[in-house]
């Protein structure tokens, strides 16, 4: 399942999430107090849409239009540029592991922890912690027991 967080407001970019496969559909400015929410929704089966855009979960559902599954294994999906060890270290960063706690895990010196995580960061184009803790629910790699 993947939830969308994004700064479009439209209910027109909200449908096409719907129907590319997402579960969910966060808006960026609203995801401090709504992303958690949306993760139990999704986790338990459900949908979740800022208030906003329930009208699009109401046509969805009178349409009965079945919506297509996205996969992260897709060669094009940006996750796919990354290595295995920088793969290792994108999951635990969006655990919430400190540099030096990765570092310890997957024996290796902080200074490289760094350099990886540099690197994945540039691979997938983002910019802050929380971005990439994004993506990683977006993609379906955390589940809820992994959250606490």
């Amino acid at each position: 399942d993947m939830i969308v967080v994004s700064d479009d407001r439209s209910v027109q970019y909200a449908v096409r999430a719907l129907k590319a496969g997402a579960s969910g559909y966060v808006l960026k400015q609203a995801a401090d107090t709504q992303l958690l929410s949306a993760v139990r929704a999704v986790y338990q089966g459900g949908t979740f849409l800022h208030a906003s855009h329930t009208r699009v979960l109401l046509d969805m559902h009178a349409s009965n239009q079945p919506a297509p599954s996205i996969s992260i294994h897709d060669k094009d999906e940006p996750y796919q540029r990354l290595s295995e060890r920088e793969a290792q270290v994108f999951r635990l960063v969006a655990l919430g592991f400190r540099n030096s706690e990765i570092a310890e895990k997957l024996h290796l010196s902080v200074k490289t922890v760094e350099t990886y995580k540099a690197r994945l960061m540039q691979k997938l184009e983002l910019d802050s912690r929380a971005a990439l803790v994004r993506y990683a629910l977006q993609l379906g790699l955390l589940d809820i027991d992994d959250m606490g």
